[in-house]
């Protein structure tokens, strides 16, 4: 067994931080947010309003306070993240659905 693979077996079976898990919600909740915008047609300038208006309503949440969502993440987000998934996605469908001229 390579120490590669010794060390990502072990990585898997380590107990998460408390912060790692506040992290994964926080990038969970960035890419619905941009999921949102994008599936909405929404300004992309709104995505940082919105991230504010969050930030002011829900102060007691640390979730909420570390989200950072402006223009240029949500565009990256929309690019590389949720265009790859929805085009695989895409792919795949149209590989296993039968178009066919009768």
């Amino acid at each position: 067994m390579t120490s590669s693979s010794f060390s990502s077996i072990k990585k898997a079976f380590e107990k998460k931080s408390e912060r790692d898990i506040l992290e994964e919600y926080v990038k969970k909740i960035e890419i619905q947010l941009a999921a949102h915008h994008a599936e909405h047609n929404k300004a992309y300038l709104t995505a940082e309003y919105l991230t504010k208006v969050l930030k002011k309503g829900a102060k007691d949440s640390i979730i909420v306070q570390d989200i950072k969502l402006g223009p240029r993440k949500r565009n990256a987000i929309v690019q590389n993240i949720i265009a790859k998934v929805e085009t695989k996605e895409l792919v795949d469908t149209l590989r296993t659905t039968c178009i066919c001229n009768r």
